[in-house]
């Protein structure tokens, strides 16, 4: 048996244009709280070394 999914956002440290009308911290929030995940994490930068290392 599989176990639940885990949920990454990547934020491209906050600078995409898109990001600027979304509640980072609601967000995560709800899928943390609401959906059936193992866990919810916010990352300022996957594509960067520590990113990939995560």
């Amino acid at each position: 048996m599989k176990g639940k999914p885990r949920f990454l956002l990547c934020v491209c440290r906050g600078d995409c244009p898109g990001f600027e009308k979304l509640n980072i911290w609601k967000f995560i929030n709800y899928v943390r709280n609401e959906l059936d995940v193992e866990y919810a994490i916010v990352h300022p930068q996957m594509c960067v070394d520590d990113g990939d290392r995560f």
